[in-house]
Order: C-alpha cells, then sequence, then structure tokens
C-alpha cells in the first residue's frame, strides 16, 4: 500500500503546471524571434548573390559580344536593330545581347514576323507587348520579380539591369556630355561604355553600331569601367524607378551626320547618365527635367548595390562611396587614377 502512493505520487510529479508550460513557450516564442531574423538576413544573402551572378551573366554576355562584332552593343539604336524599320524609339543593348545570353528563340522573335516594328504604332503595340519577362534581367531582391514598365507607354516587362552611358550633370569634374536642349530630358554622357557618339564639331550625339565603343576605346582599364549597374527598387521601399520595357533603349529620332546615319537620342531608358547623385539617392526624376536622363543608380540590398565592370566581373558598391568617384569610374577614357580598394 505505502509502494502504490509513492507511485502514484511520482506520477502526478512528472506532469507540467501550468507556470512551466506558459514558461516553455515563451522560451520557444523568444528563440524563434531570433532565428526568424537570421533565415531572413539567410535569404537575403542568397538572392544578392543571386543578383550578383545576373550582372555576371549579362557583363560576359557583353564581353562575347564584343569578342564577336569587335565593338560593345550601342546603348540604342533604330528598332531595326530587332526588326522594322527606323522609329521614334530606339532598341536596346538587351534586345542586342539574346544570343549570348542562350536566348536566340526571343531574339529571332523579337527579330522576324509580327515582332517586326515597322511603324510607331506598331512598335507600342507589338514590340511592347513582345517584352517578354526574362529571369536574367530581374533582381532576385526586387519587390516584383516580373515588374512592368512604370511608364505605360512603352509598356511590357522591365529590367532591374541599366547601363552606363558615362558622367553627365556638372560635378567637380567636367565631362563631356551631349545637351538635348529643350526638346529632351537633360544631358548625356558620351564618355560611357554605352553612350552615343558625339563626333567632333558636331552639334548632336547619336547611336550607330559602327561608333560603338571597342575594348581599344576603353582607356581607363576594363577593370575599372562601369559597364552596367543596378536600378531596382522601388515604391514599396522608397524609391520611384522610371522603367521601361526592357526593348526599349530610348525615345528619339533617325540622324544624318557627315553622311553617316544613325538614332540621336532624346531620352535614354535602358542607360542612364551618372549625374551628381550617388546611390540609392532619391530624387523625383520625372520632374526635375536636368536629371531625367541621370538616374541614380539603387538596388532594395541593405547598403548599396550591384555593379558590372567591362572585363566581366562584378561587385557590390557600397552607397557611402563618393559620387565623383562613382562618376569616374564609368567614364571609359576620364585619365582618372582609381585603386579597387577605393571601392
Amino acid at each position: 500500500m505505502q509502494f502504490n502512493k509513492l507511485f502514484r505520487r511520482s506520477q502526478r510529479s512528472r506532469a507540467f503546471t501550468l507556470v512551466e508550460l506558459l514558461v516553455v513557450i515563451s522560451i520557444i516564442g523568444i528563440l524563434v524571434g531570433m532565428l526568424l531574423p537570421a533565415v531572413q538576413a539567410a535569404r537575403e544573402a542568397a538572392r544578392r548573390i543571386s543578383c550578383l551572378n545576373n550582372l555576371k551573366q549579362l557583363t560576359l554576355a557583353l564581353v562575347n559580344y564584343e569578342t564577336s562584332h569587335q565593338r560593345f552593343p550601342a546603348g540604342s539604336g533604330p528598332m531595326n536593330l530587332q526588326g522594322g524599320s527606323l522609329s521614334n524609339f530606339g532598341g536596346s543593348w538587351l534586345g542586342e545581347i539574346l544570343p549570348q545570353m542562350e536566348l536566340q528563340s526571343l531574339a529571332d522573335q523579337l527579330a522576324t514576323g509580327e515582332a517586326a516594328c515597322q511603324t510607331n504604332d506598331d512598335m507600342t503595340h507589338k514590340c511592347a507587348q513582345m517584352a517578354i519577362p526574362v529571369a536574367a534581367f530581374f533582381c532576385p531582391s526586387a519587390t516584383s520579380k516580373t515588374e512592368t514598365a512604370s511608364d505605360p507607354t512603352f509598356g511590357g516587362s522591365t529590367t532591374h539591369y541599366i547601363a552606363s552611358a558615362g558622367p553627365s550633370v556638372d560635378g567637380q569634374k567636367t565631362y563631356d556630355v551631349y545637351d538635348t536642349g529643350s526638346q529632351g530630358q537633360g544631358a548625356i554622357g558620351t564618355e560611357g561604355l554605352f553612350s552615343p557618339y558625339a563626333q567632333r564639331n558636331s552639334s548632336v550625339a547619336f547611336y550607330n553600331s559602327r561608333r560603338a565603343v571597342t575594348s581599344t576605346d576603353v582607356q581607363d582599364g576594363m577593370s575599372n569601367t562601369i559597364a552596367l549597374g543596378e536600378s531596382s527598387r522601388s515604391d514599396t521601399n522608397g524609391f520611384v524607378g522610371h522603367r521601361t520595357g526592357w526593348t526599349f533603349g530610348s525615345l528619339g529620332g533617325p540622324v544624318s551626320d557627315n553622311g553617316t546615319t544613325g538614332f540621336a537620342p532624346l531620352a535614354i531608358f535602358a542607360v542612364t547618365s551618372v549625374g551628381v547623385d550617388g546611390i540609392n539617392e532619391y530624387r523625383d526624376y520625372l520632374t526635375d527635367v536636368k536629371f531625367r536622363n541621370s538616374h541614380c543608380f539603387n538596388s532594395p540590398h541593405a547598403g548599396g548595390s550591384q555593379f558590372a565592370f567591362a572585363d566581366g566581373s562584378a561587385k557590390f558598391i557600397t552607397e557611402d562611396i563618393e559620387t565623383e568617384l562613382l562618376r569616374s569610374l564609368t567614364s571609359v577614357d576620364g585619365s582618372e587614377t582609381v585603386q579597387s580598394s577605393e571601392y
């Protein structure tokens, strides 16, 4: 009998009290609260690596394109780069490197049949619709993986990676620019890897495949010249990006200068100049006309943005980089002395 009492008392002592249960639940809640930020940080680290890999693939495609064509693709140009005749809207460099991205079928789709843009109306309705989302054109950390253009005029799926036309707008050092005048959207840099060509003593700059930048034009060094940068923030994380369908490089028109036909841009889309704004600095570019062609690079990655260089490399650059240093990195022949340790 005494043994049974002890046994029952031992059984009762093994049960949790309500207080003990609440303590255990609180501890579990604390551990989960500590774990979730670590999981989220790990996921963002993976997305950031994936974004960097996208830029590496794009810049390697540029290097392969330059090897095959002895020039980098023009930042923009007549829509006949992708099919059709001269238009008021220029095709983008992204359309040109599709074969190097192993997207030949998409390149063929844009260049023939229904994708051919013979008129501006065709361009607006057909080519915009043909701006199919391409996974490699999106930053995985962006709030929308299939983000559409912010301007419905140009429609289609957009890109989070834009090319550099070089420095523009006054800074501590003056670079050559093309002033689009009252009809344009602000100055366009003419010293970048994807800048329009400005002939000496000419009043107009234009995109032309025969005048596109070659590796020998990059006097500052391929590893010190930014080719591409990120523009992937949106209004949901405090930045309003002005993006168009990735097939579009610029708004402008055909031009003939000293017997050479090209495409003179008034506004650049899949290309940007680098003005006096640093990385992730907000400006209302749609209302500030002087800066419409000089959008700053931006990203949802904490503390900076991803960039790709002309030699095929890519790296993260922090937002505390000096703006003038960033501007110098986007010029191909500014004769600046820049060490990689500086950024």
